[in-house]
């Protein structure tokens, strides 16, 4: 009797302490307002790379098949910032056994799609590219502060956000984002 007793206190202990580390409070508080927030896609985003794409990598934003997704938005005007997909590339193929339902996509805007289409081709990008055909238009369409913060985001299968942050690029932001991840 006392044997089953402490059993069951053993247990009721592990699931309340996997319940409050799985809690989405961290999220909230970090994230305020934009903690659940749906994300907006205009149907003047388009993927650039269908034909590049590796069939394990496959995604669409506008239905989303993966519990999680980290979305990357990137100016497509500078060298700089078309760096950032090979930063994502090396990251993504370092980490994803850690995450093997995790899936990726990338929003690019700029005045033309001719630099993201070509170093699509020179990095050999496996992951799915769009491009907003509106030049910022999902900046604006969905009100982001003007911080590269908000450029990188951890979205759910409703396409609400979850967490923003330097996902390939800065370890605790990474770390924040597999907690989420880990917990569902």
């Amino acid at each position: 009797m006392k044997l089953f007793f402490v059993s069951c206190l053993l247990m009721a202990a592990t699931l309340n302490s996997c319940q409050s580390s799985c809690s989405n409070k961290t999220e909230k508080k970090l994230m305020g307002n934009w903690y659940g927030k749906k994300i907006l896609f205009d149907t003047s985003i388009h993927l650039l790379n269908k034909d590049k794409v590796d069939p394990k990598y496959t995604f669409d934003i506008y239905a989303p098949s993966a519990p999680f997704y980290v979305l990357q938005y990137f100016q497509a005007d500078c060298d700089k910032c078309l760096y950032g997909l090979q930063v994502a590339k090396d990251y993504i193929k370092k980490t994803e056994k850690d995450h093997p339902n995790l899936r990726y996509a990338f929003i690019a805007s700029g005045p033309t799609n001719l630099y993201v289409k070509e170093a699509i081709e020179k990095l050999n990008f496996p992951f799915p590219v769009y491009f907003d055909g509106i030049y910022q238009g999902f900046h604006k369409i969905n009100h982001f502060p003007d911080d590269n913060l908000y450029h990188t985001m951890l979205l759910n299968n409703k396409n609400e956000v979850e967490l923003f942050g330097g996902y390939y690029s800065n370890s605790k932001a990474a770390g924040l984002f597999s907690e989420i991840i880990n917990c569902h």
